[in-house]
């Protein structure tokens, strides 16, 4: 059991504890000490169990306190010093959970108001985004539009030249066919020749003199 004097915090048995309220209660004479638990304490002051435990970590209350072997706080108080019972209109326990009602309230508050800001901020966030992706599609498809008029020219620019290079094809084509028929009527004229020349070779040379007369 460990029992805080005031001074020092002393680890005894509980016969030993006995012992010392014991002296303690000699010393005091007609001073009516008792321990009581957290929870009384906290009851006659009216406030909650845990305004007392910080009370007496703080060193607000300098009351000898114990711990009981099953882990409860105790502490030594002057019950006659004590002010009375009350009933008060709402219970400590009741008033500890609306100030946790109320806490909780606050942080809800806080969390919407976070909430909401970071939703505002997302929505501007969004809306500059969307702007942003608008303009740089118009500048795509203003440059796709240039791109496209310009490749448009290109190709009429190209086809024309293919045109031009198709008809020239088809004149050379056809002065080579020309020159084709040109060549064949020589062929056959040199043919004609040719066998005329042998005819005449054949003939006499009396034959070809009389008909050259």
């Amino acid at each position: 059991m460990a029992v805080n004097t005031g001074l020092h915090t002393l680890h005894i048995d509980a016969d030993c504890a006995y012992l010392l309220v014991l002296e303690r209660s000699a010393i005091v004479g007609a001073m009516s000490e008792e321990w009581v638990p957290i929870r009384s304490l906290a009851d006659r002051r009216g406030v909650t169990p845990d305004a007392v435990q910080k009370q007496i970590k703080r060193g607000r209350l300098d009351l000898p306190w114990q711990r009981t072997n099953s882990g409860r706080l105790e502490v030594l108080v002057d019950l006659d010093a004590l002010p009375p019972m009350l009933e008060p209109d709402v219970s400590p326990v009741v008033a500890a959970l609306e100030e946790r009602i109320e806490e909780q309230r606050s942080t809800i508050q806080r969390v919407i108001l976070e909430r909401d800001a970071e939703r505002a901020w997302l929505e501007h966030e969004r809306a500059g985004r969307i702007a942003d992706a608008a303009r740089h599609a118009e500048q795509l498809a203003s440059e796709m539009a240039a791109l496209s008029a310009d490749l448009s020219a290109r190709l009429a620019e190209q086809a024309n030249k293919v045109g031009q290079a198709q008809l020239l094809a088809e004149q050379v084509r056809r002065a080579a066919d020309q020159v084709q028929l040109t060549m064949e009527n020589h062929q056959r004229e040199m043919e004609n020749l040719k066998a005329e020349l042998a005819t005449l070779r054949r003939r006499g040379w009396l034959d070809r003199l009389l008909n050259r007369v």
